[in-house]
């Protein structure tokens, strides 16, 4: 699942360069009703499904889903309402029993709200948690606090790489499997 900041703090070229993550990760998995399934949540003042966990969609389907988000631009970023959203509308919803969870967040500044009890939560429920810092004022603390571990498997600095890189997302890519509980 992909929780991305659609706030006011990132520039749109960062919000469509996040978007185009999205679609290079998702390409490089298996996505099919059988196989991975794939959520987009937009957060910003309130969070947005964009696609969620039913498996009906193929990659084809989720470049053209993509190719029509709005960019919020909106002064608040709520990762904490987000993270909400994902664990009761997205995971309780169309989330498969015995299918290991992965949240790939990506934020630039702090958090407006709380997200410690949420973090937690998802933790403790075994939902991974990879925490990505994009833009110029990364919240690292708020990062690894919301990471699965405060490690630099579960936090991702995008560094000199951009986050549409193949680099990038191979990176991302072996995190998700790398990473033990």
């Amino acid at each position: 699942m992909f929780l991305l900041d659609g706030s006011s703090d990132v520039t749109e070229d960062d919000f469509r360069r996040s978007l185009r993550f999205v679609e290079l990760l998702a390409k490089s998995f298996n996505v099919s009703s059988g196989h991975t399934h794939v959520a987009l949540v937009i957060y910003a003042d309130d969070p947005q499904t964009i696609f969620d966990l039913s498996g009906t969609l193929s990659v084809s389907d989720i470049n053209a889903a993509v190719s029509v988000v709005s960019f919020h631009n909106t002064v608040n970023r709520n990762v904490g309402k987000g993270l909400i959203h994902i664990s009761d509308n997205v995971i309780a919803t169309n989330g498969r029993a015995g299918v290991p969870k992965v949240v790939v967040t990506v934020q630039n500044l702090k958090s407006l709200d709380g997200i410690d009890v949420i973090s937690l939560q998802l933790k403790s429920d075994g939902i991974k948690v990879i925490s990505i810092g994009h833009g110029d004022e990364i919240a690292k603390g708020q990062l690894r606090e919301m990471a699965f571990k405060p490690s630099a498997v579960y936090v991702k600095d995008i560094g000199d790489d951009t986050i549409d890189s193949v680099n990038f997302v191979v990176s991302v890519k072996e995190s998700i499997f790398s990473g033990k509980q």
